[in-house]
C-alpha cells in the first residue's frame, strides 16, 4: 500500500514539439524493472502501467489529454490499498481508479523518469506500509 503525492509544474521546452514525457512509479527489487509506473505524455495525457523484466501493460488510461505542461502547479495524488485498489487524481479530480493485484509484496523504492520536457517537482510526499 502507499500514497503519493506530487506537485508539478511544467512547460514545454523550444525544442519538444509535443515529445517527452514524466514518470513517476514504485519499483521493487534492485534492477528496478517491476513495480507500477505513472506515465504522461503531451498530447496523449496519463496512463498507469504495470512493469516487469518482459515490458510493460496498459492498466489505465485517461480519456481526454492532460496538459501538465501550461507552467501552472498540478497535484497528482496516487493511491494503492493493501488488496491493490489504486485511484489517481489530477487536481483533485479521479483521472482512473483500478485494481490491480499483480504485485503483493512492499515495494522497495520510488523513481521520477523524465523523458524529455521542462518538469519542477515542487514537493514529493510518499507514505506506505512496512
Amino acid at each position: 500500500a502507499f500514497a503519493i503525492r506530487a506537485v508539478v509544474t511544467g512547460r514545454l521546452g523550444d525544442d519538444m514539439a509535443g515529445q517527452g514525457g514524466l514518470e513517476i512509479g514504485v519499483y521493487r527489487g534492485a534492477n528496478r524493472n517491476a513495480g507500477y509506473r505513472l506515465a504522461y505524455t503531451p498530447g496523449k495525457g496519463l496512463a498507469l502501467l504495470g512493469v516487469n523484466q518482459w515490458g510493460s501493460s496498459v492498466i489505465d488510461a485517461s480519456r481526454a489529454d492532460i496538459a501538465l505542461l501550461d507552467g501552472k502547479d498540478h497535484v497528482i495524488e496516487w493511491t494503492r490499498t493493501d488488496d491493490g485498489h489504486m485511484v489517481v487524481r489530477l487536481d483533485g479530480a479521479e483521472i482512473f481508479a483500478r485494481t490491480d493485484r499483480v504485485w503483493r509484496d512492499p515495494f522497495d523504492g520510488f523513481h521520477l523518469i523524465n523523458r524529455g520536457g521542462d518538469y519542477l517537482l515542487r514537493s514529493l510526499t510518499i507514505d506506505g506500509t512496512k
